[in-house]
């Protein structure tokens, strides 16, 4: 548990997404990614309340190598589904509520050549380095 001084105070989070229907596609020589439908599932559960969620989302996944080391990785979703949140602080104060969600992302981040997630078309290794 990182960041964390003892259990009691850890950071609950798990983050699923996952492409259920879709297709590869590529620009140039240096993007590549995958588009469709994904389904997705988030728990986030800090020490006064929790929330979950589970949906479907439309969007794309893609890399696009910036240079012969250098990755930019993003993901954009749009979609809708269904979530649940509360306080577990106190068991006789739990209050919960249900509903449907709408759910937007866009994630941008860097990466080395160390980490690919797609090939690069000069590359020999196709996932990890």
């Amino acid at each position: 548990m990182p960041n964390a001084s003892s259990a009691a105070n850890a950071l609950e989070n798990v983050s699923i997404r996952g492409l259920l229907v879709g297709a590869a596609y590529e620009v140039g020589e240096a993007y590549r990614g995958v588009w469709g439908v994904f389904g997705l599932y988030d728990y986030l559960s800090p020490q006064l309340f929790r929330v979950a969620d589970t949906a479907i989302a439309a969007g794309t996944v893609g890399q696009w190598w910036l240079a012969e080391q250098i990755a930019l990785q993003v993901t954009a979703l749009g979609g809708l589904g269904f979530g649940a949140s509360g306080t577990v602080a106190d068991r006789a104060e739990r209050d919960y509520h249900y509903g449907v969600i709408r759910r937007a992302s866009w994630v941008c981040a860097s990466s080395s050549a160390r980490v690919p997630c797609w090939r690069r078309p000069d590359a020999s290794t196709t996932w990890w380095a």
